[in-house]
């Protein structure tokens, strides 16, 4: 639970959350849509990953990221479901 924490402690990360809570979007349509590089983004979707916050899928070149909401939730202590 506390990786979870940790991702939402920042405002980055919680942006991507609302974002990606309207429609799955690309790393770099989510990359857009802030003012910091493109490895500083990766960075955040990896914590978010390890959250269990969202989830990718590599499409050609392109990862594509969506949102599930409570799948952190329902992992607590990062149980599998």
């Amino acid at each position: 639970m506390n990786l979870v924490f940790k991702a939402l402690a920042d405002p980055t990360r919680r942006t991507v959350l609302q974002l990606l809570r309207q429609r799955p979007m690309t790393a770099g349509e989510l990359a857009d849509h802030f003012a910091v590089s493109k490895p500083t983004m990766s960075a955040h979707f990896a914590i978010l990953r390890e959250a269990n916050l969202i989830d990718g899928e590599k499409v050609g070149k392109t990862m594509r990221l969506g949102s599930e909401p409570g799948a952190a939730i329902r992992q607590p202590l990062g149980k599998p479901t």
